[in-house]
């Protein structure tokens, strides 16, 4: 509903929830020059560098854009 402005089906009533089929792991990667040697350093890298991190994805509603929304969403970004 949020990329679409008129659905055929109603998303919240028209499914019927059967289980998962994949889990997707995402990775966070960096440059070996990156001074964040774990997640905490690199929290505290991103805080003190504004506008020095890019986030790539797979395009608006996959998997990796949401997982990086979520990571926005948790460092206050």
């Amino acid at each position: 509903p949020v990329l679409y402005r008129k659905l055929p089906y109603n998303y919240e009533t028209d499914f019927e929830y059967l289980g998962l089929i994949n889990d997707v792991p995402m990775t966070v990667i960096g440059k070996p020059q990156l001074e964040a040697n774990n997640f905490k350093e690199l929290r505290e890298w991103i805080g003190k560098n504004p506008g020095k991190v890019n986030l790539g994805n797979a395009g608006i509603g996959s998997a990796s854009h949401l997982c990086g929304l979520l990571f926005q969403s948790e460092l206050k970004a």
